[in-house]
């Protein structure tokens, strides 16, 4: 009985190291123009060369049964023969990423149809010929990206019934066919930022996407239908959407009444978004600006956006923000307002939001922040400071107790104006003194009363 377990865990033990065999390319064979010449083991699982020397892969030279992963990367591979990949049956993922294919061949795919990612970046591809991934029909994900691609056929992806992200942006694509995309009921990433494009094609995506990112910045459209090409707008929920921002009007999200998360990223270049364009999605209740180049922004932006809960305006260049900027939005849970240029905050600008809970305010350049600026907010219980310009820490009006609090990386001066921090009974409070010169590089969590000696009577009161 005990010999036949032994044997019984020896057998698993093996399958299970059969299972990773996995081959990488070292460095000392990267000279190797030639894949055939490689001693490559036929029971792999997984193959990555990188920087390699080959530039070709013959009829047959990846005939790895059990392999499912390869990664041919940042190399000079620019002939791929049409049975390459035979005996590949297994292949999930393969990578041709940074090499010098020009072309692929229909059929080149036809003995992997495992495959769910595809990846040929950044080669030299001028076309897709018709039915080159037409047997892929697992394939979930397509990248494209960065080739010289001028023209597709518009049966190019036809059969790919499971593909949900497709990236073709960094091409040279004038057109596309109107059909195009016509076959693709998964679909809801589509990548086309980069190209020469004048029109774009419609109803690319189908009716029942309740969620779509769509990608079309830097291309030379004039403008844009009602509805962004969607077919049933009605439908939407959730829409992440890279686009330039002269394309956007008052009409842009017309017809979206279900639509409840926006992540608008665009190219303001210090210009201000429009302060009607958010105004026909009355159901939203996520907005996100990030990586916009935003100098300034509408008091009037979110104005009918009551269900709003979660305002993000992340990585821009705000360098101030109107006072009544949050009126109305009773609903706000959280507001991102990180990595700007943030020089002064009006002491009003979170008036009457009763709800929020989380107000991110760190990385900008605030030299300053108003007495009492969080009072009346009885359910906040975060705020980040962090790395900005700060010097004093004036009474922020916070509740009395369970609010986590983020000092860190400012040059704070520990005075007397910072005796309501001992009172406090934070749930976290982060932060170092830098003056005075008795307190230097002490925790601020750690401060006592003690610390303050004209803490006491009429002049802590006053503080």
């Amino acid at each position: 009985m005990m010999k036949t377990t032994l044997l019984l865990v020896a057998v698993l033990l093996l399958k299970c190291i059969e299972s990773t065999v996995k081959w990488e390319l070292s460095s000392d064979q990267r000279h190797v123009t030639d894949i055939t010449e490689l001693d490559i083991p036929s029971d792999i699982t997984s193959l990555t060369m990188s920087r390699s020397s080959i530039t070709s892969l013959p009829a047959g030279s990846l005939n790895f049964s059990h392999c499912t992963y390869i990664a041919l990367m940042s190399g000079v591979i620019e002939e791929i023969d049409r049975d390459a990949f035979q005996g590949l049956a297994k292949l999930d993922t393969l990578y041709l990423s940074g090499n010098k294919v020009r072309t692929i061949l229909p059929g080149t795919f036809r003995s992997t149809t495992e495959l769910t990612q595809l990846i040929i970046v950044n080669n030299l591809m001028t076309t897709l010929v018709h039915g080159v991934f037409n047997e892929l029909v697992l394939l979930e994900e397509l990248y494209l990206s960065g080739n010289e691609i001028t023209s597709i056929d518009s049966n190019t992806f036809t059969g790919l019934e499971n593909l949900g992200s497709l990236f073709l942006g960094r091409n040279k694509l004038t057109s596309l066919p109107v059909d195009v995309f016509y076959d693709l009921p998964k679909l809801w990433h589509l990548d086309l930022e980069s190209n020469q494009l004048l029109t774009i094609p419609e109803n690319i995506f189908k009716p029942e996407r309740s969620s779509v990112k769509f990608e079309i910045r830097e291309n030379n459209l004039t403008v844009l239908p009602n509805n962004l090409h969607f077919p049933d707008s009605t439908k939407m929920r959730s829409l992440i959407l890279f686009i330039d921002s002269y394309l956007l009007n008052s009409d842009s999200f017309q017809g979206m009444p279900k639509l409840t998360s926006l992540w608008l990223k665009s190219d303001f270049n210090g210009n201000n978004i429009l302060s009607d364009v958010l105004s026909p999605l009355a159901n939203l209740t996520t907005i996100s600006f990030f990586d916009s180049d935003l100098l300034s922004i509408p008091s009037t932006t979110f104005r009918g956006l009551s269900r709003l809960t979660n305002v993000r305006i992340r990585n821009n260049v705000l360098k101030s923000l109107p006072s009544d900027l949050f009126e109305g939005l009773l609903e706000i849970d959280t507001i991102q307002l990180s990595y700007n240029h943030l020089e002064f905050l009006p002491l009003t600008l979170f008036n009457g939001l009763t709800k929020v809970k989380k107000i991110y305010l760190g990385s900008n350049k605030l030299q300053s922040i108003p007495e009492k600026l969080f009072q009346g907010l009885p359910n906040l219980e975060y705020v980040s400071l962090s790395s900005n310009k700060l010097t004093a820490i004036p009474d922020l009006g916070l509740p009395k107790s369970g609010v986590k609090l983020f000092l860190s990386n400012n040059e704070v001066n520990c005075d007397y104006k910072m005796c309501w921090i001992v009172n406090q009974d934070f749930n976290s409070l982060s932060g170092k003194c830098h003056s005075p010169s008795s307190l230097k590089d002490t925790d601020i969590s750690t401060l006592q009363l003690s610390d303050f000696p004209n803490c006491d009577g009429k002049l802590w009161l006053y503080c």
